[in-house]
């Protein structure tokens, strides 16, 4: 009797601590399940934050402003030609609306505009198109390329949202569709973060091998993170469901 009594508590503290174990693995997960969801939905909620705080007009105003600087960041590159950008070609860039096969012909438009005034100039005095005026280019470009995609899913969320019958286009279902749309564009600017940082580290390179200041990179970063969640928080003021 006293052995199986004894059994039966050794089999008991064994299922408790199965059972511990399985609840704190649970949590473990739940933990980090929560941890991850977090860091995913961070941005989103700082830009509600964002949006509320400045508004439709207070959000425009600081993009502008934020277009602007990295405007003349960028052009303040060491060793840029600037000149070889006229008045049309610096509205056309701050103004982002250009897709970029425009802004690419953009700046082919200017190298050949440079290459007939060189001809006619001294070696000297000659406007020429620098690896640094491929890097500013290579900025233009990867900047309109995710502008342009992001139009792009817009437009998809609108045809898939228009394309539901009306009896489903509940509440529940429009932040569902919010969400959706949060999720492809998280996917775009993970794409153009990896070709921004690969961009960056090339400009950095080409600094620091001409033994200029690399702090430049940092501002130029700092300026795409913050135009990033201007964009995004003028999006949920537009789009999201309130």
């Amino acid at each position: 009797m006293k052995e199986k009594r004894e059994k039966k508590k050794k089999t008991n503290r064994k299922k408790r601590w199965i059972i511990l174990s399985v609840l704190l693995a649970v949590l473990l997960i739940l933990v980090i399940g929560g941890i991850h969801i977090y860091r995913h939905n961070q941005k989103t909620i700082d830009a509600i934050l964002l949006a509320n705080q400045q508004g439709e007009d207070g959000l425009e105003q600081k993009h502008r402003e934020l277009t602007e600087k990295f405007h003349e960041t960028i052009l303040a590159l060491p060793d840029s030609n600037t000149e070889i950008l006229n008045e049309r070609d610096h509205r056309k860039l701050k103004e982002g609306e250009l897709t970029p096969e425009q802004t690419e012909e953009l700046f082919e438009e200017a190298k050949k505009r440079a290459e007939e005034t060189n001809s006619e100039q001294s070696e000297s005095s000659a406007a020429k198109y620098t690896d640094v005026d491929e890097l500013i280019e290579e900025f233009y470009v990867l900047k309109a390329k995710y502008l342009t995609g992001l139009d792009t899913l817009i437009r998809q969320g609108k045809n898939e949202w228009r394309s539901k019958p009306s009896s489903e286009k509940t509440l529940t279902a429009r932040f569902q569709m919010a969400q959706k749309c949060i999720g492809w564009g998280t996917a775009l600017e993970a794409e153009c973060d990896a070709e921004m940082n690969a961009l960056l580290a090339k400009l950095e390179t080409a600094l620091i091998a001409n033994g200029q200041d690399t702090s430049l990179v940092d501002e130029i970063r700092s300026i795409y993170e913050e135009e990033k969640q201007v964009k995004r928080a003028m999006l949920i003021e537009e789009y999201y469901p309130k």
